[in-house]
């Protein structure tokens, strides 16, 4: 990437950083959990989701397209890997 978005410069508009705050902040409110415990497992769903996907396109012989997430997906199967991966419960303690 030959540019960065910085944070504190907020009087120049950016997609990318309008839709961190949207789809990121409405997570940390979901889950109230801190921004980089957030961040760390989006990672990990990411990582995994990158796995089945590559399997599935390997095995059955569909396009990469078909595995692109919308946002509300995105929340629905991150809840889920939360769920599968066995922190849910630390979210839910907190809460």
């Amino acid at each position: 990437m030959i540019y960065s978005i910085d944070k504190n410069k907020s009087d120049i508009p950016s997609y990318f950083r309008n839709h961190y705050h949207s789809f990121i902040q409405s997570l940390v409110q979901q889950f109230r959990i801190d921004e980089s415990i957030l961040d760390y497992n989006l990672y990990r769903f990411s990582e995994c989701f990158k796995l089945f996907a590559n399997d599935l396109i390997r095995q059955h012989h569909q396009a990469a397209d078909y595995f692109q997430l919308d946002d509300q997906q995105k929340r629905y199967a991150f809840e889920f890997y939360l769920q599968i991966d066995g922190k849910y419960e630390l979210f839910i303690i907190n809460n």
